[in-house]
């Protein structure tokens, strides 16, 4: 019996959330942004304690010639 309560889980929902106008490029340099980064934001950030991502973030360029992404 103690076997069958440990494997019950909770519901998880899974949700969307788009980050959009944030810079393409790190600070003062060339380096773009990556899935890696964006990963090691949300879990340094106490907003998203909670939050255990279902996919990897995509980092979207918004156009050729902009320095703004999407995530």
């Amino acid at each position: 019996m103690s076997e069958y309560i440990q494997a019950l889980r909770l519901f998880q929902s899974k949700s969307c959330l788009k980050i959009i106008e944030i810079s393409y490029f790190m600070d003062n340099t060339d380096i773009s942004i990556n899935s890696e980064f964006i990963e090691s934001v949300t879990k340094s950030n106490y907003i998203f304690n909670d939050l255990s991502l279902a996919f990897r973030p995509r980092v979207i360029k918004t156009s050729p010639k902009s320095d703004m992404a999407v995530v």
